[in-house]
């Protein structure tokens, strides 16, 4: 308990657990509780994961500043893998709302870093979305 960084960590994993299980109001008060606890600047899940919630609950307001802070600790820690995640979750906000252009720019980005780092899982994923919009 005298370890924030730790509790912080602890608090975003059962969050992201919870996500996974479809459990959104209570992921969303486990990253709040890890957003509390957290004094790493560069620990980039709890924000990029509470994004991933808000956004299958279609709150994308919420969900994109949410995206944007996550960005902005992505490229401050050089984090290109964080940054294509946040670059999808934005496009998936702008295809939601109607902006296939700003959605397919975001995933022409992201897919270029997911070539770079040779990463086929979330080139699938970044396929599907281009597939979609």
């Amino acid at each position: 308990a005298e370890d924030d960084e730790r509790v912080a960590s602890l608090y975003c994993m059962l969050g992201i657990l919870r996500k996974d299980q479809g459990r959104f109001d209570e992921a969303l008060d486990f990253l709040d509780k890890s957003l509390e606890f957290q004094t790493e600047p560069g620990m980039k899940f709890p924000w990029q994961s509470k994004a991933d919630v808000l956004v299958r609950l279609g709150r994308f307001d919420e969900a994109e500043a949410y995206y944007r802070k996550a960005m902005a600790l992505n490229r401050k820690i050089e984090d290109e893998e964080g940054l294509a995640h946040t670059l999808r979750g934005l496009a998936e906000i702008a295809w939601r709302r109607g902006d296939p252009d700003t959605a397919e720019i975001l995933l022409r980005e992201n897919e270029t870093i997911c070539h770079v780092l040779k990463h086929a899982r979330a080139l699938s994923w970044t396929a599907q979305q281009l597939g979609n919009v």
